[in-house]
């Protein structure tokens, strides 16, 4: 098992698309039964309302997908861009992720 955590502080700049955490020091294992969740999140200061923000490691990767979700009973979505402040303060993200290696 290996666990990872992680502190973004930031304000979007020339950030486009999803946002992702990359160089995990191992790839995840081949897992069938779906991936692994990040928990708990501390998040604050987003630029768009939401009620959760979560990561994933997919199967064979060394990268944390991040999720939002904006309602209750809601399907969540890519984080993207467009929940990152463009000015202070700054969007805060923390979280640990506990997964097991390749």
């Amino acid at each position: 098992m290996v666990r990872v955590g992680c502190r973004i502080e930031c304000l979007v700049g020339t950030l486009s698309g999803n946002v992702s955490v990359t160089g995990l020091p191992y790839s995840s294992a081949n897992i069938t039964a779906g991936n692994v969740t990040t928990t708990p999140f501390f998040f604050e200061n987003l630029a768009t309302n939401s009620i959760n923000v979560f990561g994933t490691v997919s199967s064979n990767s060394a990268t944390i997908s991040l999720r939002a979700l904006t309602a209750a009973a809601a399907t969540s979505g890519a984080f993207t861009q467009a929940y990152i402040r463009s000015s202070n303060p700054k969007t805060l993200i923390y979280f640990t992720a506990t997964y097991r290696a390749a």
